[in-house]
């Protein structure tokens, strides 16, 4: 996979998941509000929804580690979901995760034509 391909497809699954978690945060806002209950069905919807991305993040990592031979390039998206989906109030780990895959992931290999 090229590096274009992977910083595009990277991005693309990254972004949303920062917009997940504000669309919770303002819902559960609303919701206590107005005396509502509905804060936990959205945070399940925004945690499938931040599964799904970081899905993407990890299998575009694995493809990407095997081509540019830096196969623990995958470590990143899954310590950055562990951070993101498990413990979501340590907000800034996950960025620095995603920083790091797109430097990493962007860089070429050894095994990459120059």
């Amino acid at each position: 996979m090229s590096s274009t391909k992977f910083l595009a497809i990277y991005l693309a699954a990254m972004v949303p998941t920062y917009i997940y978690r504000w669309i919770f945060v303002a819902g559960a806002i609303a919701d206590a509000s107005t005396g509502g209950n509905n804060a936990s069905a959205m945070g399940s919807t925004a945690t499938i929804l931040l599964a799904i991305s970081y899905a993407a993040m990890i299998y575009v990592s694995y493809k990407r580690g095997l081509t540019n031979d830096r196969k623990f390039l995958v470590a990143f998206p899954v310590a950055g979901a562990v951070f993101d989906i498990f413990l979501g109030f340590i907000p800034f780990i996950p960025t620095l995760f995603n920083i790091l895959a797109i430097i990493f992931g962007v860089m070429k290999g050894n095994n990459e034509a120059k």
